[in-house]
């Protein structure tokens, strides 16, 4: 694009240099000569430097004196067509008084009569007597709007100004909107037939008179399929009608390149604000396209690529092309391979739908009735929360969007409880917190959760979208090449995939237990991995301080043993998550040294890609170390209702409706024998082992244990207690992860 600009720039010059010629004519003709004699009736003076500056100064003057020069010229040229000036005709006259800038002139007279005739309706090789005013009077606007919107530039470029930039934006639309007046009245006076040119051919020819020729067919392809966008009709060819619409559309179009290139947040009062702005500026890029046309490819994947290597130039972006391919079906559709102008839209309707959920929450949250309500700790009486009109819903004018859009909202005020806040934590306990940024946060992973859902996952017998363990994995092994070069890959996937989907499915506040992830569920989980990633990032960084890192402590590795030793030190004491995480601390502080390592060996053994032994750990072990403890918090924080860190057997006899279908699945039960499924998970609850055989209605061992649970008498009387501490859930969570079946346990 920088080499279209220059070329713009040397066109501009040679028109100038070109009409300029005009101005040495006189009025008596020389016998047997095709011009006239220069030196007598010019009309005035004109400084060809200062036309050189048309887009920095006001040049208005001098621009009259050269259509003064130019009109004189034509009354006295010899012209071959009466009322018209072809370009054979000015290029000998700029050859015979113009010796050392004639070439460079006569290169650029074609292109000036070109967009003469697209934008005047004149011929391709002539200007019109009657389109000279018209076209030096809108020379004039050209020159008059660029030295505005050059000052405005000027001035926003430099940081001390960003707070000029309402008052400066208003200046920008102004002056595009006289200009895309003026020459849309042009076009409207010329009373021509409407003109078309080929815009492929232009620039390319363009290039090679005026330029240097490095602008190429590959270098065009990548910015002329945006006139289709923008206008439709044919790729490579603009008509005036389309240039007409083009301009039309111009302020709109320039107005967003300057929002995007200097609107920053200090403009604005409020993040409500903030986000009202660009919802309302995605709107105005929506309606800048042209829909309504026959669908056509925008760009292949091969030019995506070469697009985001000039973004992402630290990364090997050749090697997302794969994933950029599949994510792309999925989430948007069509073909892999392409985007398409219906991609565009699906594209855009997305992100509009994004901005309109994100400006809803702010301006919802914002409200000071809502605001009290929802900064009280602790759940909210729906009696007490009820939808009203705000004045800043004026932007939804669709009753069913701003009621669906409410009852988003609504539902996380009610069936969430985890806020990440200023610290990039929740808060695990049974009070709730909520706070502004951490409940819009939970928001947008719910939009994600539903995208992620709707690309890869199936709708269940009561018409939920739901995501199964085969999905998830479908979607993990689409995103590795990306997951790789961001180190997120897991060796074994299948088992990272049966972890994620069962910590979703079972061991969160929402967790129904159907062996599939909801929308919540995924929405929950996201939360829950954004802790992990930020707790486990503070943890790797000062941990460098008291374990060795290896190699590379950049990408710091841990022996296990320094790690363990550290860990819950390191994490509620040094770090300050202890506030964040109360009931975790109370267990380290009251439970014995062996026990809460044991608790943290066992969650090593199911969350780590490799433990085996004198594997270290690193930053992704980490994560999914806390990720998975968090997890445990929720469980306890559901189900210990009397928060003595102790599930007992009350509290698991209501856990177990959420655990049913898993231990039905992992015993292998029957139809027939899933009256046996509580006995099978309080047996593993409580003693931390699948029960060790293969029928479990003929097992002694088991069948005592069965029958003797299910009376109070027999359970109180000859019984240890059934209960679960955090040890014994993050045993039963190995079982379920593994999958372990009861005869490979005995093996």
């Amino acid at each position: 694009m920088e080499k279209l600009k220059q070329l713009l720039n040397h066109l501009v010059i040679a028109l100038c240099l070109a009409v300029t010629s005009c101005g040495y004519v006189s009025d008596k003709p020389v016998e047997n000569v095709d011009v006239y004699k220069t030196d007598e009736l010019q009309t005035c003076k004109i400084d060809v430097s200062k036309l050189g500056e048309i887009f920095k100064a006001d040049q208005k003057e001098q621009i009259k004196c050269l259509q003064e020069n130019f009109i004189q010229f034509t009354k006295y040229v010899r012209a071959k067509h009466p009322g018209t000036v072809t370009e054979a005709e000015l290029g000998i006259f700029v050859k015979r008084f113009f010796e050392g800038q004639s070439d460079s002139i006569i290169k650029g007279l074609s292109l000036i009569f070109q967009l003469n005739m697209l934008l005047l309706k004149d011929e391709a090789d002539r200007i019109s007597h009657t389109n000279i005013s018209p076209l030096f009077e809108l020379l004039v606007q050209v020159n008059q709007e660029a030295v505005v919107l050059t000052n405005i530039i000027k001035t926003m470029d430099e940081d001390k100004n960003q707070l000029k930039f309402w008052e400066l934006r208003q200046r920008f639309k102004e002056s595009t909107e006289r200009f895309a007046a003026a020459a849309v009245g042009v076009i409207d006076k010329s009373p021509g037939m409407a003109k078309k040119l080929n815009m492929r051919e232009f620039i390319l020819d363009m290039s090679k008179k005026i330029g240097d020729g490095q602008i190429d067919n590959e270098s065009i392809d990548s910015f002329i399929f945006l006139k289709k966008v923008i206008v439709g009709g044919d790729e490579e060819v603009i008509t005036t009608d389309e240039l007409k619409d083009l301009i039309t559309k111009l302020p709109r179009i320039m107005g967003l390149i300057f929002d995007v290139y200097y609107c920053k947040s200090e403009n604005f009062k409020s993040e409500a604000d903030e986000m009202r702005f660009y919802l309302l500026t995605v709107r105005n890029l929506y309606h800048s396209i042209k829909f309504n046309q026959d669908d056509f490819e925008l760009l292949n994947s091969e030019q995506v690529v070469k697009l985001a290597e000039k973004l992402l130039k630290n990364y090997d972006v050749e090697s997302f092309k794969p994933s950029i391919e599949a994510l792309k079906a999925r989430f948007i559709g069509g073909k892999p391979d392409s985007i398409t102008l219906k991609d565009l839209d699906t594209v855009l309707i997305m992100v509009h739908d994004f901005f309109e959920k994100v400006y809803f929450n702010h301006v919802t949250y914002d409200d000071a009735v809502n605001n009290h309500i929802l900064s009280k700790p602790g759940p909210v009486d729906p009696k007490e929360f009820k939808f009203k009109q705000l004045p800043e819903y004026d932007v939804f004018t669709n009753k069913p969007r701003l009621e669906q859009l409410y009852t988003s909202f609504a539902d996380i005020v009610f069936n969430f409880r985890y806020f990440r806040d200023s610290t990039g934590t929740a808060f695990y306990d049974t009070q709730i917190l909520r706070n502004k940024s951490g409940f819009i946060e939970v928001n947008i992973a719910k939009w994600l959760s539903w995208k992620l859902l709707k690309a890869y996952g199936h709708t269940d017998a009561n018409k939920q979208m739901q995501l199964s363990m085969d999905e998830f994995s479908k979607f993990l092994l689409d995103a590795k090449p990306l997951l790789q070069e961001f180190k997120l890959w897991s060796p074994n996937f299948q088992t990272f995939s049966r972890n994620a989907v069962l910590l979703a499915d079972l061991f969160q506040q929402q967790s129904n237990g159907d062996q599939a992830i909801n929308i919540n569920e995924a929405t929950e989980y996201i939360g829950m991995l954004l802790t992990a990633v930020e707790v486990s990032g503070k943890h790797s960084e000062n941990l460098t301080g008291l374990c060795d890192p290896g190699i590379n402590a950049e990408d710091p590795v841990f022996e296990t043993s320094c790690f363990n030793e550290n860990f819950y030190d390191l994490v509620l004491n040094k770090l300050g998550y202890k506030k964040s995480l109360p009931r975790l601390a109370n267990y380290y502080a009251t439970a014995s040294k062996k026990e809460t390592m044991d608790y943290l060996k066992g969650v090593e053994g199911f969350a780590r890609d490799n433990n085996a032994p004198g594997v270290p750990v690193n930053r992704r072990d980490t994560t999914l170390v806390i990720g998975a403890m968090l997890n445990i918090e929720t469980t306890f924080i559901r189900f210990d209702k009397n928060s003595d860190n102790i599930i007992d057997y009350k509290e698991l006899s209501e856990a177990f409706f959420t655990y049913r279908a898993s231990i039905i699945t992992l015993a292998g039960l029957k139809p027939e024998q899933e009256k046996y499924a509580k006995g099978v998970f309080l047996y593993m609850a409580s003693k931390m082992e699948v029960p060790k055989t293969g029928t479990w209605m003929t097992d002694a061992q088991f069948g005592i244990f069965n029958s003797c649970v299910q009376s109070d008498f027999c359970r109180d009387t000859f019984m240890d207690k059934i209960e679960a501490k955090r040890l014994n859930i993050g045993k039963l969570l190995y079982y379920m992860v593994n999958q372990a079946s009861p005869a490979a346990v005995k093996k």
